[in-house]
């Protein structure tokens, strides 16, 4: 009987260090797994080049990249970044003529000439990426014919001057929109680079 304890004990002795082990082991794999959120580490991006632009997105966020380079002169070129209804685009038209962007509290544009303009009423964010100053609102505006869809609107700082201008890029979003989403699209945006 004194026998049989004592390999029972021995049995128990095993187990328990197991345990300790796998526990150890576990914890210590879980410190190594990248973030979920949207302070991907940088590995976890992967880069989109055109003969346009570069920019770089979450290794989660889906590339949808078939009308970027257009057939012929008169085609746009559209890239499109997913995730769960969430777009980051880059609509470059065929022809193209901005409009100035006037946020709350900006000097009035009185440049001579025909450029129209867009007054953004609200707050709004501004994101800097390595070579360019962008401005989007902090709300959302609704498309024209589009129950399920909003836009924010996103402007880009023309050189040499302290106007921005509509640019090209915006973000498509439901109407109940994910907010972390958007900030993960922010990020995006400040990785984007014209050539």
């Amino acid at each position: 009987m004194l026998n049989s304890k004592r390999g029972l004990g021995k049995v128990w002795m095993v187990i328990v260090i197991l345990v300790v082990f796998t526990t150890g082991a576990y914890i210590w794999e879980q410190s190594f797994v990248p973030s979920i959120d949207f302070d991907y580490p940088s590995l976890a991006w992967k880069t989109y080049s055109n003969p346009y632009y570069n920019i770089r997105y979450p290794y989660d966020w889906l590339l949808n990249s078939s009308k970027a380079i257009p057939a012929n002169e008169y085609e746009s070129s559209i890239v499109a970044f997913v995730k769960e209804n969430h777009k980051f685009e880059v609509y470059i038209p065929s022809a193209y003529s901005p409009s100035i962007c006037l946020f709350e509290g900006d000097s009035p544009y009185t440049i001579a000439g025909e450029a129209s303009t867009v007054k953004i009423i609200g707050d709004y964010i501004e994101v800097k990426s390595s070579l360019n100053t962008f401005r989007r609102p902090v709300n959302s505006k609704p498309v024209d014919g589009r129950t399920n869809e909003q836009v924010f609107l996103i402007c880009q700082k023309e050189k040499n001057t302290n106007f921005f201008t509509t640019s090209n890029i915006h973000f498509s979003v439901p109407i109940n929109y994910n907010s972390n989403l958007v900030s993960q699209m922010d990020e995006i945006l400040k990785t984007f680079e014209d050539k």
